[in-house]
Parts: C-alpha cells; sequence; structure tokens
C-alpha cells in the first residue's frame, strides 16, 4: 500500500498533467479556483493535503472528473 506521501506526489502528478493538457497555466488555474499559485504548486508537488472540496474546484475549472487525478 503506498504511503500517504507517495499518494500525494502521485494525485499532485495528476493534476499537473489535467492542467498542462487542458493548456491551462497557474496563472490561469489560480484565476478559476481562487486558490493561490503557491497553493497550487505545492498540491502539485505533492507537499500538501488536498481536500475534497479543492478537489472538485480543481477538476471543475480544469474540465475533468475528480476521478482522473486518480489514475
Amino acid at each position: 500500500m503506498a504511503s500517504l506521501i507517495e499518494l500525494q506526489k502521485q494525485v499532485g502528478a495528476a493534476i499537473r498533467r489535467e492542467r498542462q493538457a487542458a493548456g491551462l497555466s497557474l496563472r490561469e488555474l489560480e484565476t478559476a479556483t481562487a486558490i493561490g499559485r503557491g497553493h497550487l504548486s505545492n498540491f502539485e508537488n505533492g507537499k500538501t493535503n488536498l481536500t475534497l472540496d479543492t478537489i472538485l474546484k480543481l477538476a471543475y475549472a480544469i474540465n475533468c472528473r475528480p476521478a482522473d487525478f486518480f489514475i
């Protein structure tokens, strides 16, 4: 079973992948979600836990399913 840190990194990498596939910069995602770029960067680098609310905001702004972050 993966550790929490490993899971955070995997989810963060998936968020970055989906954001880049959507052609969004961190600045654009910041504007769409009202989440600061520093926090977004920490999420993408697996340094911060995400709440369900944050996952939903990110998925909506990126136009993907929340489940896409866990594949």
